[in-house]
């Protein structure tokens, strides 16, 4: 964090001797000065610390004084916002994106395949899936990521053909965002 200048002037004649202190309202010794004490014309430097702040508002204030001066002492008031660590929100990952199940008319169903659901993000990731097809399943209708539910799907009462459906895989609390796993048969 960058540390803030304040000038300090001598407007009248003879030497301004000076003194500062920083005083914080709350959690502390987060606000310091670079130099307790110095003489017209100077700088005096303002630095924070966030070493041990939580999210939050903090106030404090630098007092400059100086023994003869009309307006001492001065207070310069000093707030510091704290910003919460940003959270990396979920992210929804299915692969892979389609599945192709090949089926010999009248002989034994498809092998089952897996799909990998994964969270790319932070925190926990919760989903649930449905299929848009009688023929289509799913071994699990929903859970937390990651996890590798099974597809499969069942040829009975299907004519020859080709097919295509989808698994809908949908994550909670992220703004319905859905990956569609596509099978064709």
């Amino acid at each position: 964090m960058n540390a803030q200048s304040i000038q300090i002037t001598n407007l009248a004649s003879g030497t301004l001797n000076w003194t500062a202190t920083a005083s914080a309202a709350s959690s502390g010794t987060w606000l310091s000065v670079s130099s307790a004490s110095g003489t017209a014309p100077s700088t005096l430097t303002v630095a924070v610390s966030l070493t041990g702040l939580s999210a939050g508002i903090y106030t404090g204030a630098i007092q400059i004084a100086a023994a003869g001066a009309s307006n001492s002492p001065a207070s310069i008031g000093v707030s510091l916002t704290v910003m919460p660590v940003p959270v990396n929100p979920a992210s929804l990952t299915v692969t892979p994106q389609s599945l192709v199940f090949q089926y010999a008319y009248g002989g034994a169903a498809p092998v089952a395949q897996n799909v990998a659901i994964g969270n790319t993000g932070g925190g926990t990731l919760a989903w649930a899936a449905t299929s848009d097809s009688y023929w289509l399943g799913v071994s699990a209708a929903s859970g937390a990521a990651p996890t590798s539910p099974t597809i499969s799907v069942n040829p009975v009462n299907l004519a020859a053909g080709t097919y295509t459906g989808n698994i809908v895989i949908s994550a909670a609390g992220l703004m319905a965002v859905r990956q569609r796993l596509q099978s064709l048969w």
